[in-house]
């Protein structure tokens, strides 16, 4: 079916092309949002914090859709490894799309409980948390996971 066909179909074709066109615009915008983030939160100077370095093992508690995930395993590459951790799967399956979409293959994806974050134990060099804290319920036995990474 050919795209005039498609659109002269009715409304439901018009609705479909209008969907797209927003998903479109929402991309442009996302991408536009993570340029600005990036030069707001001064990505650089929390990966030279986080020393960041090829060969680095390092984890993004907290991770979402994988903001920061991907920027540190970029820098860590081609060596090192990146983990995204979080308690939430929808977030988590944005990252790995985000990911193969990018060709970024040195993220470890794990799905992480409340009280555990599930980080491999004396495995990391460093551990993020950004923007998570606040929203995590069980401070102690987090912070104890983190410290076993």
């Amino acid at each position: 079916m050919g795209l005039r066909t498609f659109l002269n179909s009715g409304a439901r074709g018009l609705a479909i092309v209008a969907a797209a066109l927003l998903l479109l615009a929402e991309s442009a915008l996302a991408q536009q949002d993570e340029r600005e983030r990036e030069k707001i939160e001064r990505i650089p100077d929390i990966l030279t914090a986080l020393g960041v370095r090829d060969g680095a093992h390092i984890a993004d508690v907290g991770s979402s859709d994988g903001f920061y995930t991907l920027r540190i395993a970029k820098a860590v590459a081609p060596s090192g490894k990146a983990y995204a951790i979080d308690i939430e799967q929808k977030s988590l399956d944005r990252l790995r799309e985000r990911a193969q979409k990018d060709n970024v293959s040195n993220v470890e994806i794990i799905l992480s409980e409340p009280a555990d974050p599930k980080l491999p134990p004396g495995a990391l060099d460093a551990v993020l948390i950004r923007n998570a804290y606040h929203e995590m319920v069980a401070y102690g036995e987090t912070l104890k996971g983190v410290m076993r990474g």
